[in-house]
């Protein structure tokens, strides 16, 4: 069973956090990734997920 939540940051959809087979993954939204402010805001908070347009697998 593959569980999801949609993460947003105020009122922008940003993407989804996906935990199937005991793994977690995340995929950028594709409107956050056309967003005017997306470098700057995704630099301040995410240390460990670069904008990509793939699903960003668990870390070990």
């Amino acid at each position: 069973m593959t569980h999801e939540l949609e993460v947003w940051l105020y009122t922008a959809h940003i993407g989804t956090l996906q935990l199937f087979n005991g793994r977690l993954s995340f995929s950028y939204a594709p409107n956050w990734l056309t967003h005017s402010d997306v470098g700057k805001i995704t630099a301040r908070y995410s240390a460990h997920a670069p904008i990509q347009t793939t699903i960003l697998p668990t870390v070990p």
